[in-house]
């Protein structure tokens, strides 16, 4: 097993659902680096553009067996939402401290897309992509749902 570097930031979906509260839910960026003057605080939030879409499940556009590949890239955040069925993807390349939106699906996909182990999705996902020779990685999925998310 690889191992990588410590995290020094962790990215938080944040949910009002049965709050009361009518705003959208945000990503918080946390600090987690303790030599920091901010650990263990916010230190971003990015507001996504919709009320009622229940975040979950956020994945990365390349899996963490990834690691050492240097024509893999994880700098999109994947956000889907429960409520809604948005899929939010996020830069988090630019300025992993202060991460903005970079594609919204428009369209709601009510299918699950959460999924992010290759048995959910050859569980999951079949039936709504048969053109698509199974299993498949979360990329190419991605991909067939034109989110933006390039190669990297």
């Amino acid at each position: 097993m690889k191992e990588g570097p410590r995290e020094e930031i962790v990215y938080l979906p944040c949910i009002y659902r049965n709050t009361g509260i009518q705003k959208p839910d945000y990503l918080a960026t946390v600090d987690v680096d303790p030599k920091s003057r901010t650990y263990c605080q916010v230190i971003h939030r990015l507001p996504m553009p919709n009320v009622n879409d229940e975040l979950h499940h956020s994945g990365w556009n390349a899996c963490s067996s990834c690691f050492g590949d240097t024509t893999k890239k994880r700098n999109k955040l994947i956000l889907p939402s429960l409520i809604s069925s948005r899929i939010y993807v996020v830069d988090m390349g630019t300025d992993p401290r202060a991460p903005r939106l970079h594609k919204v699906s428009r369209s709601p996909i009510r299918i699950g897309i959460a999924a992010s182990r290759k048995k959910e999705l050859k569980r999951s996902l079949p039936s709504c992509f048969p053109d698509l020779k199974w299993p498949q990685e979360p990329s190419t999925i991605f991909a067939k749902l034109d989110l933006g998310l390039g190669n990297g």
